[in-house]
């Protein structure tokens, strides 16, 4: 039995939701997010978009997840204040520095300190998904994100662990930066 309703074409979440689950999960929410999207991408489409492979590989696809959104908003006939090209490769050059760092800190190549920078990079990362997500709303015709907007038993979950990542991850860098443990 087919619904009534039209699919949406894209993962709807309210901003508050999005911004809690992000920041809280020190960005592992992007992973769910990422599948939901290209999850509904397929549906809509009916086609085969494979989300799990595209999530895994978020980095390489995202400049085709914003074609998928920009394309939609311009089936639409809308026009948001976003530059699909700068996002993707603001998003990707945000993930190589991320990862050149953290792979320099643990060679010893650079300083412990430099640890420090995964922080604005994880907000980065949060800015360019957060205008991707204020678009992708938008375009399916809910832009407060209203119809999924509550928190739910699963969301808290993975809030509270988030929260222990983020006090692990702190107290790990104290001990690296105190000298009392090294990589």
């Amino acid at each position: 039995m087919q619904s009534s309703t039209p699919q949406k074409p894209f993962y709807v979440v309210s901003m508050g939701k999005f911004s809690a689950l992000f920041i809280a999960t020190m960005g592992l929410y992007s992973l769910y997010w990422f599948y939901r999207h290209w999850r509904l991408i397929g549906e809509a489409q009916h086609k085969n978009t494979q989300p799990f492979l595209r999530t895994l590989l978020n980095v390489v696809f995202i400049p085709a997840l914003c074609t998928e959104l920009a394309n939609a908003e311009k089936a639409k006939a809308q026009s948001y204040n976003w530059n699909p090209r700068a996002l993707a490769l603001g998003y990707i050059a945000l993930q190589i520095i991320s990862v050149a760092a953290g792979f320099a800190v643990s060679k010893g190549y650079i300083s412990i300190y430099w640890a420090l920078i995964q922080i604005p990079l994880l907000l980065g990362h949060y800015l360019y998904l957060y205008k991707f997500q204020l678009v992708a709303n938008r375009v399916c015709d809910d832009p407060f994100g209203k119809s999924n907007a509550t928190f739910n038993i699963h969301n808290h979950i993975w809030i509270v662990f988030g929260i222990v990542l983020w006090l692990d991850e702190i107290y790990r860098l104290y001990l690296l930066i105190t000298g009392q443990i090294t990589l």
